[in-house]
């Protein structure tokens, strides 16, 4: 899916609306996302974006939400992100905005099908009724849990 990086008024973030939707459940002009131009963080709504500590922004938004939410991901154990029947869009950079330092069809988040989003695949936090949400069994039988309870 292509995005268009919007600015928002008063605040280094950009909406991240579709050009080109790639998607069946997504419309051009539809609102996926909100992305920060200072540390490159991105959340499917504005108040989730949990900004760098190093980010001007640090403290706002999502940071107070998520205290206990530290991703810890075992890259070496596969997970159900890379499972070919659970669709996971690519979020990408319709045009560059040099401002936020962003080239055109650069990478800028992953979308699950259940619609949240963020700047890393292994840290969406999927809803409840997703199926990658919740505890899963890893190939050699140990139970994974991808998002905290």
């Amino acid at each position: 899916m292509k995005v268009r990086l919007e600015p928002l008024e008063g605040l280094p973030i950009h909406r991240l609306t579709v050009t080109d939707p790639q998607a069946a459940d997504v419309h051009v002009g539809e609102c996926v996302g909100y992305r920060c131009a200072e540390c490159h963080q991105a959340d499917e709504t504005l108040d989730q974006i949990w900004h760098t500590e190093d980010c001007p922004l640090c403290g706002e938004h999502g940071r107070a939400h998520y205290d206990d939410l530290e991703p810890d991901v075992d890259v070496e154990t596969p997970t159900p992100e890379f499972d070919p029947h659970h669709e996971i869009t690519v979020v990408i950079a319709a045009t560059g905005k040099r401002s936020a330092g962003v080239a055109t069809n650069e990478p800028l988040a992953f979308r699950c099908a259940c619609g949240n989003l963020d700047e890393h695949l292994f840290e969406v936090v999927h809803d409840e009724a997703c199926e990658l949400s919740g505890p899963v069994e890893a190939p050699d039988g140990e139970i994974v849990q991808l998002i905290p309870e």
